[in-house]
C-alpha cells in the first residue's frame, strides 16, 4: 500500500499570479530592520509634528495681522516700511546667508501679511553694520535724506507712507549690539571722522630739512640703498598681491568711554522710532549636535517667539519705553516701577540684557582671540540721554485671547 503524498505548500494567492506579480510571502522584517523602521519612523514622525504645529503658529500670527493688509490706501499713500538689520552671525565668516535665512522662514510670512514694506541694512563682518547706522544717524543730522531717485520723487510728488511710526528691527543679538553702538556713536560722535595720527614717514616730512653740508654720502651708497629698498618694495608688493583684499570697516567715530562728555545735537528727536528685536540662536560645532538637533525638532516654539514680536512691529500701535535697572538708592518706588524692574534683567536694564543668552553659543574663538575682539565682546556701554528716547515694539497681554482681539476690532482665523 502507497505512503500517502504529503499535500502541497501554499502557492500564496493565485489572483497575484494571474496577474503576473511575484509571490509575495507575508513575514515579519528582521530584527535589524525593525530597529531602523523604528528609529527612523520615530524622528520622521517628531519632525513632521514640528513642523505642522509651525505652520498652525505662524497662520495664526499672520491672521491677527492680516487685517492691515485689507484696509484701503489713499491715492497717494504707500504701506509702512520697517528697516530690517541683518548681519552675519559669529561663525559664518562673511557669509550672511543663515541670518538671511532665519529672517525668510520666521518674520517675512507675518510680514508679507501685514502688507509691510521692507528695507534691509546688512552687514558682512563686525563693525559693519555699526558704521552703516552710524552713518545713517549723521546722514538725519546733516539733513541729507539719502534716498535714491525712486524715494526722491515721491516724497517731492506728495506721495508718503501710511501711520507716522515706521520702526526698525534687529535680528540677533550680534546685530543688536551694532546697532547700540552704532546708534550711540551717531548721535554723540562727530559729523566727520576725526583726523587719524601721522605714521612714521608722515612724521618725518614734518621735521624741519637737515642741511646737506653735514651729510656726506657716497654716490655709490645712495645708488645701492635705493636698489635695495626698491627690491624690498617689490617683495613686499608681490606678498599683498597674493593675499586677498578685504574691505576694512572704518573706526568709530566716538568710544563708549567719550559718551558722557559728548553735547547732544541740537536737532535730536524726544523719542526714536520703535524697534524691535528677532532672536536669532546659532550655534555651531560638531560637540554641540545634541543641542542642534533638539533645536531642529522643536522649531514650533522658535516660530512662535519671533511671530510674537514680528506681529508687534506688524501691527506698530503699542511701543513702549525700554525697562532700565531700577536705582538702588532709591527707597520710594511705585508699583509700575516695580513691575520694570522685575521685567528688566537682573544684572543690568532690558537694553545690555536683550537676547544676552545667545552669547552662549557663539564660538569660543571670538572670546578668547585678539584679533577678532571687537563690538561683539565689548558689554553694551549705554548712555541715559539716548537710552531714555529708544522704544520697544510689544504686543499687549490683553490681546491674548480671542475675546481681546474682537475688543479691538481684530478677528483672526486659525
Amino acid at each position: 500500500m502507497a505512503a500517502p503524498t504529503p499535500p502541497k505548500a501554499a502557492e500564496g494567492n493565485p489572483a497575484f499570479k494571474y496577474m503576473g506579480l511575484p509571490n509575495i510571502k507575508a513575514k515579519l522584517p528582521s530584527r535589524n530592520w525593525l530597529i531602523f523602521f523604528g528609529i527612523t519612523g520615530t524622528f520622521a514622525a517628531i519632525v513632521y509634528h514640528d513642523r505642522r504645529e509651525q505652520k498652525r503658529i505662524q497662520a495664526l500670527w499672520c491672521s491677527r495681522v492680516s487685517h492691515l493688509a485689507l484696509e484701503p490706501l489713499g491715492p497717494l499713500e504707500l504701506p509702512r516700511k520697517v528697516t530690517v538689520y541683518l548681519s552675519a552671525p559669529p561663525g559664518s565668516g562673511t557669509d550672511i546667508r543663515p541670518s538671511q535665512e532665519h529672517y525668510r522662514d520666521f518674520v517675512k510670512p507675518i510680514f508679507t501679511a501685514a502688507a509691510l514694506d521692507v528695507d534691509f541694512v546688512e552687514g558682512r563682518r563686525m563693525g559693519e553694520l555699526r558704521h552703516k547706522v552710524a552713518e545713517g544717524v549723521r546722514k538725519q543730522r546733516l539733513g541729507v535724506d539719502g534716498e535714491d531717485i525712486i524715494e526722491e520723487t515721491r516724497r517731492k510728488g506728495g506721495i508718503s507712507r501710511v501711520g507716522a511710526v515706521q520702526g526698525e528691527v534687529v535680528v540677533g543679538r550680534h546685530a543688536w549690539k551694532e546697532y547700540i553702538r552704532g546708534l550711540h556713536e551717531g548721535w554723540l560722535g562727530p559729523l566727520e571722522a576725526p583726523e587719524e595720527p601721522k605714521d612714521d614717514a608722515q612724521r618725518a616730512d614734518d621735521k624741519p630739512p637737515v642741511d646737506q653740508n653735514e651729510q656726506v654720502l657716497k654716490i655709490e651708497d645712495v645708488i645701492a640703498d635705493a636698489e635695495k629698498q626698491k627690491a624690498e618694495e617689490d617683495e613686499k608688493k608681490k606678498e599683498e598681491d597674493k593675499k586677498p583684499t578685504k574691505p576694512s570697516v572704518p573706526p568709530s567715530y566716538i568710544l563708549p568711554a567719550a559718551y558722557s562728555s559728548a553735547q547732544l545735537p541740537p536737532g535730536i528727536p524726544t523719542t526714536f522710532d520703535p524697534v524691535g528685536v528677532i532672536p536669532h540662536p546659532h550655534i555651531l560645532g560638531f560637540l554641540n549636535t545634541p543641542i542642534r538637533l533638539y533645536r531642529y525638532v522643536t522649531r514650533r516654539q522658535l516660530a512662535d517667539q519671533c511671530g510674537r514680536e514680528a506681529a508687534a512691529i506688524a501691527l506698530g500701535v503699542y511701543s513702549r519705553p525700554f525697562y532700565h535697572s531700577p536705582d538702588p538708592s532709591a527707597t520710594m518706588s511705585t508699583e509700575a516701577d516695580v513691575a520694570a524692574g522685575l521685567e528688566a534683567d537682573k544684572e543690568c536694564g532690558e537694553i545690555e540684557g536683550e537676547l544676552k543668552v545667545e552669547e552662549g553659543d557663539w564660538p569660543k574663538k571670538y572670546w578668547k582671540e585678539e584679533s577678532l575682539q571687537g563690538v561683539w565682546q565689548d558689554n553694551i556701554k549705554l548712555d541715559a540721554r539716548v537710552a531714555e528716547r529708544m522704544r520697544k515694539f510689544f504686543w499687549p497681554p490683553r490681546l491674548e485671547s480671542e475675546d481681546g482681539m474682537r475688543e479691538e476690532g481684530i478677528e483672526t482665523k486659525e
